[in-house]
Formats: C-alpha cells, structure tokens, sequence
C-alpha cells in the first residue's frame, strides 16, 4: 500500500526514449521524479499535462504509459485513445499495490516548433526576394534592349556600341576588318556584284562581332535552345548596326 491511505503513489518518468516493438515496451534515459501522491478519483489527463509545464515543458502531452511497480517494463500499457476509460483502468488494476511507475511522451516544444516555422517562413521569404530581383533584373534588360533598338532605329549609337568601336581598333580582329574596309572606294555610286558581295559579307561579319561583344559584356549567354528566338529578336538591331557600319565606314 501506499504511505498515505487511499492515496495513488506516482513515479513518473519523463524525457526519455521510448520504443514499443513486438508488443514490448521499453524506455530509456530521462528524468524520474519519484514518491508523488493523487487521490485516484482526481487523477485526469490534465495531471499529467501540468507535471509537464510545471517543469517548463512548452509541449502537449501525447501518450502515457504505466505498469505495476512489481512488474516488468516490458508489460507497460498506454494511456492514448479512450484516456478517461484507460485511468480509471490504471488505479483499478494497481489499487491493490497502491503504486505505478508512469512514462510520459510528450511533442516538441512549442518554442522548437515556431523557430522552425520561422526559419520556414524566412527561407520562402528570402526566395519571393530573389525571384522579385531577378524578375526586375529581367525587365531592365528587356528595357535596356527595347531603348538600344529605338536608339538604333533613329540613326543613334548607343554608349555599348560606341564603347566597341573605339575598342574595335585595339583588336586584331577589327583591326584587319577596318583595314579592309579601308581599301574599298565607298565613294562609287555602282559596286562590282563581286565587291558588293565581300562588302557584304564584310558588314554581317562585323555586326555579329559587335553583337557577340555586347553580349558578353551584359553578362548574357543564350543557350542553343534561344539562339533561334534571340536571333528572330535582335533581327532589327543587327540590321541597324549594318547601317551604322555603312554609315561608319563611308562617312
């Protein structure tokens, strides 16, 4: 019997590891807090939560499990489904010893979880963040794009395009393009179909050096999967820097 008539003797375990296989309870490590005393008739499922949070446990109570002090560990069985049902059966089947070993499982703490939930919502936070920046980054370059075509539709170089030709002359490339370019009488009013034809294909020539520049330059790579797209695209801007080059070249 217990030390106070008609009293439960509790010794309740808790924070530790639990495991139930093959019908077989058993547990391991945690806390005990023994020699603690309920009148069975008062003994609910809220004693156990305060136990809990009496002991600065944020958490709810999931599961408990009980035995007869005298039996073994293995044989525990779980307060879970029916709980009222299930405590009156744990003081009938231990009134006659008048003690119980009990065994806790709680959740996470209820602080553990809103820090997760935090650090959730910051990470979504932080991707909207980065899809926002280079949507932005997607429209200024489709911006700067739109304004070079006008830009070049009205007869004006653009700063890129000025930068690379006065950068033209320091490569081997437009060097030997510009020297060429140099030997043609611009000043004839009919070319040969043969001149016209180098002419030409001296201008695309150019003009996709030039474009292959300012590509590299604005950091883009387009893959084979958009070369037909970008090329249907900066259609008419390569047809403008053909004439700013005629118009170069002759001026």
């Amino acid at each position: 019997m217990s030390d106070i008539d008609g009293a439960l003797k509790m010794n309740i375990h808790y924070g530790g590891s639990m495991s139930y296989e093959k019908e077989k309870f058993s547990y391991s490590g945690g806390v005990s807090v023994r020699d603690l005393f309920v009148d069975p008739d008062l003994l609910t499922w809220s004693v156990f939560e305060e136990f809990i949070s009496d002991r600065g446990i944020k958490s709810k109570v999931e599961q408990v499990w009980y035995k007869a002090v005298k039996e073994d560990i293995s044989l525990a069985r779980s307060i879970y489904k029916d709980k009222d049902a299930e405590i009156r059966k744990l003081c009938k089947e231990t009134e006659a010893g008048g003690e119980v070993d009990l065994y806790i499982v709680y959740g996470q703490n209820v602080d553990e979880e809103k820090s997760e939930d935090e650090e959730k919502s910051e990470d979504e936070k932080s991707d909207d963040e980065n899809r926002e920046e280079i949507s932005d980054e997607e429209e200024m370059n489709e911006n700067e794009i739109r304004e070079e075509q006008e830009k070049a539709a009205n007869g004006h170089q653009s700063e890129d395009e000025e930068n690379i030709l006065g950068q033209g002359a320091e490569d081997v490339r437009f060097q030997n393009l510009f020297s060429q370019a140099a030997q043609t009488e611009c000043t004839q009013p009919n070319l040969a179909p043969a001149e016209e034809s180098e002419m030409r294909s001296l201008l695309e020539e150019m003009s996709i050096l030039i474009l292959q520049l300012i590509q590299m330059k604005n950091g883009q790579i387009f893959t084979k999967k958009k070369e037909k797209q970008e090329e249907k695209r900066t259609q008419p801007h390569r047809e403008a820097v053909q004439t700013m080059i005629s118009l170069h070249i002759c001026g």
